[in-house]
């Protein structure tokens, strides 16, 4: 690192007739300063899991630690995905995986929420963080955001898609929308997810939305701790939580941030179907929530 930085003076100091181009310099000092800079973080969740909340706590990250970039592509290819200039229809997932090697560096950036796994996940020079929330009451939560509360997305090739599952979750029972999703959706993410951790050969912090809204100072403190790898300079956790709310002193059907509370299974799904669920998330269950929140996943 110091013999960079001596070439790096040493080119800035040579002649008119040597020196190199503005945009060459550029590119060398920005590498020596990111080089100084926390290792970067792949922040990990699903929908249902207070990712809003997550986006404003990376937000607030940026320009702390020394020159931290935060960076949500999902959110912005949710609004710019049909203007790329790739075939069309394609997913968020697509667009990340495809195009990785460019969008993402390992030194100095935030990139989050990012709600699903994908092969960058599995790349040992990010920090990566997962946040995973109570399966049953994230089935509950995604039922009335899917069927009533959630925007549709700007884009006519994401819109038509999205208005189709919207049409089907208006259609359904709480109950029959739990088991289909269960099975087709969030239980295979969460299997990708275990296997990511399992594979990681490493470590991959592992937090609780139920720990946020219970003790969510000492959550948000743990999870600065891991985005900043221990530098100095961060934003301070009141300052996070101020103005937050996490659970809803009274339940909202119509809002998309509908209750937030934990446990809202147990009120909303019928006996069979929770029996269900149980079996099907077991594992799951035991592997996310059976440990402290933010313990360190090691592979076995």
């Amino acid at each position: 690192m110091s013999r960079l930085s001596s070439v790096v003076r040493r080119l800035s100091r040579q002649g008119r007739d040597h020196k190199p181009s503005h945009s060459a310099q550029d590119t060398l000092f920005d590498a020596v300063k990111r080089s100084h800079l926390p290792q970067s973080t792949l922040f990990f969740t699903h929908h249902k899991c207070a990712s809003t909340f997550v986006n404003r706590l990376l937000s607030r990250v940026e320009g702390r630690y020394g020159g931290m970039q935060a960076v949500d592509y999902e959110g912005c290819l949710w609004d710019h995905i049909a203007r790329l200039d790739v075939p069309q229809p394609v997913t968020l997932l697509q667009v990340l995986e495809t195009f990785e090697d460019d969008l993402f560096r390992t030194r100095g950036f935030v990139y989050g929420p990012l709600r699903a796994p994908f092969s960058i996940a599995r790349d040992q020079r990010f920090n990566r963080i997962v946040f995973i929330r109570d399966p049953r009451d994230t089935l509950v939560s995604m039922y009335y955001s899917l069927g009533w509360t959630h925007p549709v997305p700007p884009a006519p090739e994401q819109a038509e898609p999205f208005l189709a599952l919207r049409a089907e979750a208006q259609r359904s029972t709480i109950d029959e929308f739990a088991i289909v999703h269960a099975h087709s959706w969030l239980k295979p993410l969460l299997a990708n997810y275990r296997e990511m951790i399992a594979d990681a050969n490493g470590q991959v912090a592992v937090f609780h939305y139920e720990d946020l809204i219970a003790r969510p100072d000492a959550t948000v403190s743990s999870m600065l701790a891991v985005i900043s790898g221990g530098a100095t300079g961060g934003p301070t956790v009141e300052s996070i939580l101020k103005g937050e709310t996490f659970v809803r002193t009274t339940k909202n059907d119509h809002h998309h941030q509908r209750s937030g509370a934990a446990g809202q299974y147990v009120k909303e799904l019928n006996h069979w179907t929770i029996a269900q669920l149980n079996k099907l998330f077991q594992e799951d269950l035991e592997f996310f929530c059976g440990s402290e929140s933010g313990h360190l996943r090691r592979a076995a």
